[in-house]
């Protein structure tokens, strides 16, 4: 009965959260990039949010270098000019590219994937989380229920993990 009320789960969080912070750091795995922009790179582009323009030139770059997924953890459902159609036409023509929708919940509203996506229950991921009681993100969800706005079953994170393991001939069992 403790259990299951809860009685203990804030202590329970909390000597998770110091088991988390004293654990060896693991060492960065050399297969992963992860572009990000920070407040140089803003001051240097003098704009935000980012066009879509500069975003789909380093989508472009990085097609180059044959990756095996891209993600695209930055939400694209309002045309950001210039270079809105060459976005489109980028996130369309590439299937190796993953963009992000959000399903709505109690305290936001969906935000909706890039326009024009074939199939996007295979190609976008969700990017929802769960906060704990607390406000703290301690886990990820994988799965969920689609919806209009956000026509996929899949996050973000299994997405990539799928189009990478694809190239390995690893499909999922559910």
């Amino acid at each position: 009965g403790v259990q299951r009320f809860g009685v203990f789960q804030s202590l329970e969080l909390r000597v998770l959260d110091q088991m988390m912070q004293i654990r060896a750091n693991s060492e960065s795995d050399s297969r992963l990039l992860i572009v990000g922009v920070n407040e140089e790179d803003i001051k240097q582009l003098q704009q935000v949010p980012l066009s879509d323009e500069v975003i789909n030139n380093l989508l472009v770059k990085l097609i180059e270098y044959e990756p095996r997924a891209i993600g695209l953890d930055i939400f694209r459902d309002i045309p950001i000019d210039p270079g809105h159609d060459q976005l489109l036409e980028t996130l369309q023509l590439d299937d190796l590219i993953v963009p992000i929708c959000k399903h709505p919940d109690s305290t936001t509203s969906a935000v909706s994937p890039p326009p024009g996506i074939e199939n996007p229950e295979l190609r976008v991921g969700f990017n929802d989380v769960v906060e704990d009681t607390d406000g703290i993100i301690r886990r990820n969800l994988l799965l969920r229920q689609a919806s209009e706005d956000c026509p996929t079953e899949h996050s973000f994170g299994l997405q990539l993990a799928l189009k990478y393991l694809e190239a390995e001939n690893i499909q999922p069992q559910f």
